[in-house]
């Protein structure tokens, strides 16, 4: 199993750790790597952090 594919499940399961630095940084290194991965570039947008309101 990928790591992007990974990353996927634990947003799906909970979407609050797919938000945390250290998996966000996963996820730019996934990114950075692999561009060329259906999907990833809207995953690294959806897990950003987000202003708090």
């Amino acid at each position: 199993m990928t790591a992007f594919v990974q990353l996927q499940l634990v947003e799906r399961a909970a979407p609050q750790e797919a938000r945390r630095p250290s998996v966000r940084a996963l996820t730019a290194e996934v990114a950075a790597r692999r561009p060329d991965l259906p999907g990833v570039t809207a995953f690294a947008r959806r897990t950003a952090l987000r202003p708090a309101t």
